[in-house]
């Protein structure tokens, strides 16, 4: 019987992150350096169901949560707001604290579990003693923590292949910057569904970066 249970988990969760792609499309990008952590997204929306035919650009959607985390999400806008409303009502106790980012993810891992949202979430920030976090969830809020990188999106069997070859540990915010968007233009090349202006957040002890890439420069 549990066997069959966690058969009948991993499904659903496969199943939940396809249908997420189908609808349309998109892809992020989370890369840690020695005391910073970037997080890189497109802004192609499109649909399988439409024969990978462009149905827009629009800049994606991360949100801020705290001092030195952000979340973005892969998959339905409207579960997104969704989600970031009922993490507002858990939260609002905590307006005075600054929470670390992985408890961060248990409150959305809970979330994800007890809702039935079509999304997969990324969450990178630095913890109190500036070390990088970069955990992904699948549609039922299973939790993958890496001390190194982590995709979700369209094109992630292209981009793990191309981060575990040129990913280098214990990089500069600079470096790290330009590794992340190396990565995303040759990743992006062989993906349809995803493409468009790029966003890189990247987090260092200090601030927050964003630099905007616009299409013409791809």
């Amino acid at each position: 019987m549990l066997t069959l249970f966690i058969c009948g988990v991993i499904v659903l969760s496969i199943f939940s992150v396809a249908k997420c792609a189908s609808i349309h499309g998109g892809t992020y990008l989370a890369l840690a350096g020695k005391d910073s952590v970037t997080l890189i997204c497109d802004s192609r929306f499109s649909s399988l169901k439409t024969g990978s035919m462009m149905l827009g650009s629009y800049p994606r959607l991360c949100y801020r949560v705290g001092s030195k985390c952000i979340i973005g999400c892969f998959g339905l806008d409207s579960d997104v707001y969704h989600l970031m409303d009922l993490m507002r009502k858990k939260l609002i106790d905590h307006a005075d604290g600054d929470l670390q980012p992985d408890s961060i993810s248990r409150v959305v891992s809970d979330l994800l579990y007890n809702n039935n949202f079509l999304l997969s979430p990324i969450i990178v920030g630095l913890t109190d003693l500036c070390l990088p976090y970069i955990c992904t969830m699948d549609g039922l809020g299973a939790q993958t923590v890496s001390d190194k990188f982590a995709v979700t999106g369209t094109a992630s069997e292209g981009l793990y292949a191309l981060c575990e070859s040129l990913y280098l540990p214990n990089l500069d915010s600079q470096e790290l910057l330009v590794l992340a968007e190396k990565c995303f233009r040759l990743g992006l090349q062989r993906d349809i569904l995803s493409g468009g202006d790029f966003q890189i957040i990247t987090i260092t002890r200090g601030n927050i970066f964003v630099k905007d890439i616009v299409k013409s420069d791809v």
